[in-house]
């Protein structure tokens, strides 16, 4: 149903301010964790070496809520958060930075609906496992913990791994909106966005982006998970070989010593999500190149340790904040990248086998 009179209403808002923040609408929050401190311990290499791009640091995390807005417009395939007179909240927005005021996509055919809508897009990134698992699906932790029931759900479901995730969680699919609509709901649920990516950082003169933190609640969601599953494998390995960059460029010459040690290989993408949970719920050790398939680190139980294997020139902190958050045991050791003709977050990287070897005995040990 077309919303009457919205075209005049936005008219008269744009000549006013563009855009507002959650302190200056008429909305209701709940505190779910506070602010906290976060630490990163300087951190040495398998040899016990330091290294310059591994150092220490602290961090303020800001406290999160979730809070409702009433008559809230929202697009459900953008993150953009609007109040009832169309005003943008600028903070809500994983750009840090204010988000694009899409005045003439709300304009087209706003529908209107009845019951509470939780909005849990993440725009950029939210197609990512890693991201996924560790900013979307923490948004939906927030709302769990919150008093807030949403009827329905802005939120991605067009790869397997979200399906999946949202089924385990209990999110029907008749719950989830459409993509490609604007909609304006009786209660929109906005949580806070668990994101602080955009922090600049020179990977071999091409500039990135890296993380500083993430939040000590970030497995309260995954808690179920691990007491339910099953036996697992004790020792894993994850493969990248099926990806489509940033390989281990001599991963045959290690595959015989991860035999020698008991790990077990497996290529995430072959697994369902529940045979991903068993694998690493149930991991006392896992090993793997820098890539999104170690997001699944957040289902570990406590005593267990992840070795890290960087390319040479990239060096992305999002699972040294994810194994410190965790209260882990990490290990990291650096290849070496011969093609550097491509962008350094693309680069296979050569691991030596001896090195290798002895990353895994200090593992073990």
């Amino acid at each position: 149903m077309q919303l009457k009179n919205l075209f005049n209403t936005i008219k008269d808002v744009m000549s006013e301010k563009k855009g507002v923040y959650f302190r200056e609408t008429d909305c209701a929050e709940e505190l779910i964790y506070p602010e906290e401190k976060f630490a990163m311990p300087e951190l040495l290499d398998i040899e016990g070496k330091p290294h310059r791009f591994f150092e220490a640091y602290e961090t303020t995390i800001p406290p999160f809520y979730v809070r409702s807005l009433k008559n809230g417009i929202c697009y459900t395939s953008g993150e953009e958060v609007y109040t009832s007179e169309g005003r943008v909240v600028l903070e809500h927005s994983t750009l840090k930075k204010a988000p694009p005021v899409r005045w003439r996509r709300l304009l087209k055919n706003v529908t209107r609906v009845k019951g509470k809508v939780a909005q849990l897009r993440q725009i950029c990134w939210e197609d990512n496992y890693y991201h996924w698992s560790t900013e979307s699906l923490e948004s939906l932790c927030l709302i769990r913990k919150s008093h807030f029931r949403p009827d329905f759900y802005v939120v991605p479901n067009s790869l397997r791994f979200q399906r999946e995730w949202l089924s385990l969680l209990g999110i029907r699919e008749e719950q989830i909106l459409a993509a490609g609509q604007s909609v304006q709901a009786d209660e929109l649920i906005v949580p806070d966005l668990v994101n602080n990516n955009g922090v600049p950082i020179d990977f071999r003169k091409k500039l990135g982006q890296t993380r500083k933190w993430l939040p000590r609640w970030i497995g309260d969601l995954y808690s179920e998970f691990r007491l339910e599953s099953g036996k697992g494998w004790g020792r894993i390995y994850i493969s990248r070989a099926k990806a489509r960059r940033r390989k281990v460029a001599n991963e045959d010459s290690l595959l015989p010593l991860l035999g020698k040690y008991g790990f077990t290989v497996i290529h995430s993408e072959n697994l369902s999500i529940r045979e991903q949970i068993a694998a690493f719920a149930n991991a006392e050790m896992v090993v793997g190149l820098h890539g999104a398939g170690l997001a699944n680190c957040v289902l570990c139980p406590p005593h267990a340790s992840v070795l890290e294997i960087y390319p040479q020139y990239y060096r992305d902190a999002s699972l040294r904040a994810l194994i410190s958050a965790m209260n882990l045991r990490y290990f990291y050791m650096v290849g070496e990248t011969s093609d550097t003709s491509m962008p350094p977050q693309q680069e296979n990287v050569c691991v030596d086998p001896e090195k290798f070897e002895a990353a895994l005995k200090m593992l073990i040990s």
